[in-house]
């Protein structure tokens, strides 16, 4: 069965946005980060490309509390 995924957060930055991914994997999340090689790109423009960083549904709120103790999102 396929696990429905969900974007829980998006970044400017692929530095903040790997850290969160990496946060997510040491906890057994999986976490899929979306747009980084376009990001990279785009650098600096985060109105033309954000990361997106998905996980499964069923741990979006894991997740989510987890990077909210660990990692200052966005503005």
């Amino acid at each position: 069965m396929t696990q429905k995924l969900v974007k829980i957060r998006d970044f400017c930055d692929i530095i903040k946005a790997s850290l969160a991914k990496q946060i997510l994997d040491d906890y057994g999340i999986k976490a899929i980060l979306e747009n980084q090689n376009t990001a990279g790109i785009f650098s600096g423009l985060c109105a033309v490309s954000k990361i997106n960083l998905y996980v499964t549904k069923d741990k979006a709120n894991q997740a989510l509390q987890l990077l909210n103790s660990s990692v200052k999102q966005d503005d």
